[in-house]
């Protein structure tokens, strides 16, 4: 049998792989897995339009990939790294024109032929500009690199030569901020040096109007532990403020939240255990601060890297436990969500440690995974409304369809996400405004919980590993008289039709429902 759609043109997209778990509407739930080429230091940026930017490298060979918002290949730019011991991707950043850079630190002293870092310039399109070497004479060593509101980019590390600036006689190692303006020039350089401790940065933030922070560490051998130390400076590279000497720990990452706040990740220390659990601090941009450690119920945990705003204030951050504090007790890996004063507000076990997480339009993240290559894209709370379920097919699992992305008209921005599919199946996405209940529609095993009349979204083959995705055009959306921009107050409802065998015989069967309210 047919099922009778309305034929409008709509967009299809498809995607590259499957997680398939889902979550309740105040979790995070997957929603596609990107398995790149390389599965080394794995670094996130996010496009304007929701699209993620991947830097990863493996040995010597490294690669940039661009990747839209339904996961799909946009290009994919191999990455020059040095031949060298440590060479690794330490940061991507794109910058107010679309390009990215992504930035490399060589990881190797002078001794061993190295002592710089390198930043690659990609074209919008993909196109590998240029790749310069940057730094003094001896080891300069980078760690994070951020997109600057000039259209620059501002690099951090710490160098142990005059980079910058002539080495004040007594101190040793320095952290630093270069500023660089888009093409690459590098615009100045600020030492944060001190004269009883080595000094270095490792991650870096820049407001709106280009003020900089820069946190990492200083170790003084006599302490002889490293400890929190952060500096500031003005759009113009003065030094306004610096705290070198803080509490035991060392920043590890560094996070501007939509409003405007600062989320820090210190890993902190108890005694002499450098593997205490860390301390969270988000600090308004009225320098008004919060912080509390992390503590899961689950020993001792260290966010791993990475943390994104919940765009309310609260944060999510990605935990690891890797030594737990009392024997018998299970390490821990996972996402904890924060409200903005520190209460846990839950909790979430996943398979593998994140090494970083960027935040996407419409209150998603993209987070990455070094040890398995994985990029992921999440969504912290579903768009719609679930609605039917579906049934058992040869997986063993009813297909759940989920809209993400925003209902807003102005957006343009709605996807359906279909899971637990059978592998490289054909799917039709269906819509409609009205509801009803077949069951065994068309001879299959589905229930069809979409009323008439129906119109075709779009028409995919699910991922191998059973994925699907389908864009609902807002602007377009069916009518009787053609194709029409949807009105405040529309419910529009969802459903996908599959392909499917089972026990050797072919049958149909359909999805989870959705339905979608129009703000």
């Amino acid at each position: 049998m047919r099922l009778a759609v309305r034929n409008v043109a709509l967009s299809a997209a498809s995607v590259v792989g499957l997680v398939s778990a889902v979550g309740a509407q105040n979790e995070i739930w997957p929603v596609w897995r990107d398995q790149g080429a390389l599965t080394g230091a794995r670094e996130l940026a996010a496009t304007a339009d929701g699209g993620v930017i991947i830097a990863s490298n493996s040995g010597a060979s490294g690669e940039v990939r661009a990747l839209d918002a339904l996961g799909r290949l946009r290009w994919s730019t191999a990455l020059p790294i040095p031949a060298l011991p440590g060479a690794r991707v330490e940061g991507v950043a794109v910058l107010t024109n679309g390009e990215v850079v992504a930035l490399v630190s060589d990881g190797a002293n002078v001794s061993a032929g190295g002592g710089n870092y390198f930043v690659s310039r990609i074209s919008a399109n993909g196109a590998l500009l240029a790749t310069t070497p940057y730094g003094g004479p001896d080891e300069d060593a980078a760690f994070d690199i951020a997109a600057h509101p000039s259209g620059g980019y501002v690099v951090v590390g710490s160098s142990q030569d005059g980079y910058g600036a002539p080495i004040t006689p007594g101190s040793a190692q320095a952290g630093f901020v270069a500023h660089h303006d888009a093409s690459g020039t590098e615009l100045w350089v600020r030492r944060v040096e001190s004269l009883t401790a080595t000094v270095g940065f490792n991650a870096a933030v820049v407001s709106a109007q280009g003020e900089i922070r820069a946190y990492g560490w200083s170790y003084n051998p006599l302490d002889p532990y490293r400890r929190e130390s952060w500096a500031s400076l003005t759009a113009g590279g003065s030094i306004q403020t610096t705290s070198l000497n803080g509490a035991l720990g060392e920043y590890r990452w560094a996070r501007l939240a939509s409003d405007g706040s600062t989320f820090t990740g210190s890993q902190g220390f108890s005694g002499a255990v450098a593997s205490a659990d860390s301390l969270l601090r988000r600090t308004t941009s009225q320098g008004v601060e919060t912080s509390w450690f992390l503590s899961t119920g689950f020993g001792a945990d260290s966010v791993h890297h990475a943390a994104v705003d919940d765009g309310q204030g609260g944060i999510y951050a990605w935990v690891t436990d890797a030594a737990p504090t009392w024997a018998g007790q299970p390490a821990f890996t996972g996402v904890v969500r924060y409200s903005s004063s520190g209460q846990v507000l839950w909790s979430q076990a996943e398979a593998s440690a994140v090494d970083a997480a960027v935040p996407l339009p419409f209150n998603e993240i993209a987070t990455s995974t070094a040890g398995t290559g994985a990029v992921q894209r999440y969504s912290r709370g579903a768009v719609g409304t679930p609605g039917c379920s579906g049934q058992p097919n040869s997986t063993g699992s009813p297909a759940v369809l989920r809209a993400a992305g925003s209902a807003q008209v102005s957006d343009n921005a709605l996807v359906l996400f279909a899971n637990n599919l059978p592998p490289n199946v054909n799917t039709l996405c269906v819509v409609s405004r009205n509801a009803v209940s077949v069951p065994s529609f068309a001879g299959g095993l589905g229930t069809l919980c979409l009323g008439a009349p129906l119109a075709r979204v779009a028409g995919v083959q699910a991922s191998p590993l059973g994925l699907g995705a389908y864009s609902f055009n807002l602007l377009a959306t069916p009518s009787p008289t053609g194709p029409q921009p949807a009105q405040p107050g529309d419910l529009w409802r969802f459903q996908v039709w599959y392909r499917d065998v089972v026990a050797g015989s072919a049958t149909t069967n359909l999805s989870s429902s959705v339905s979608v309210l129009i703000p």
